[in-house]
């Protein structure tokens, strides 16, 4: 089973990466610029893992016909996140992701975010999250077989802690301790109680593999006796 994998050098997409590898699954990633292939070997080390590597800026380019062609499933984990200024770039990649494999029997599994649910209709918090909203409405709509799943915010390792993009989680951290540290003022901190939805990459990769590879076996079957 071959399967396309976009998103492949974020600390999602590069955790479903090694987790299909390990099952010997054909795995195809699909990078935006030749700049990316130095951090697919960061995090892969042999490339030759790999069933081959496509160049494709899906903001800009439909994902080629060619690369569909031998595949069964893609997972899109890759993502434009700007808060404050993603205009319709998520929107865009699904657009030009899904554009040769509207009427094929591709299953398409889409990696959108926990942050979409909103109770009491509540609005949007940022422009990325109406992105992502409206890319997902796109996916909904379209004729392509398709599972969305949506994580909360991811952090390491569930063993190690590693991680290897110091993204969301990381930055608001990040800046929260560089504040800290810029002051010589002693800080105490309120009491506060509450709740933070946080997920490590490693258990949130695991469970979307299981499932898709579910998924696809099932729709095999499906089709093998005609239903």
């Amino acid at each position: 089973m071959n399967i396309i994998l976009t998103g492949v050098t974020g600390n999602l997409g590069a955790e479903i990466g090694r987790k299909l590898l390990s099952k010997n699954y054909g795995v195809v990633p699909v990078l935006s610029s030749q700049e990316s292939l130095g951090k697919l070997k960061t995090s892969f080390n042999n490339l030759s893992s790999f069933k081959e590597v496509v160049f494709c800026d899906l903001v800009k380019d439909p994902l080629p016909s060619f690369v569909i062609k031998n595949a069964s499933a893609i997972i899109h984990c890759a993502g434009i996140v700007h808060f404050h200024d993603a205009k319709d770039s998520n929107q865009r990649m699904m657009m030009n992701l899904i554009k040769h494999i509207n009427n094929s029997d591709i299953q398409l599994s889409y990696a959108s975010t926990a942050y979409l649910y909103k109770p009491n209709q509540e609005p949007f918090s940022n422009q990325y999250e109406e992105d992502k909203s409206k890319a997902e409405e796109i996916l909904i709509n379209s004729k392509v077989s398709s599972t969305i799943f949506r994580p909360s915010i991811l952090t390491g390792h569930s063993r190690t802690g590693e991680i290897i993009n110091f993204s969301g989680f990381y930055l608001a951290l990040g800046a929260f301790i560089k504040a800290l540290n810029s002051t010589n003022d002693v800080v105490r901190f309120p009491k506060l109680s509450g709740y933070v939805n946080l997920v490590p990459v490693d258990i949130a990769a695991n469970v979307m593999v299981i499932v898709i590879i579910w998924v696809v076996l099932l729709m095999f079957i499906m089709m093998l006796v005609g239903f």
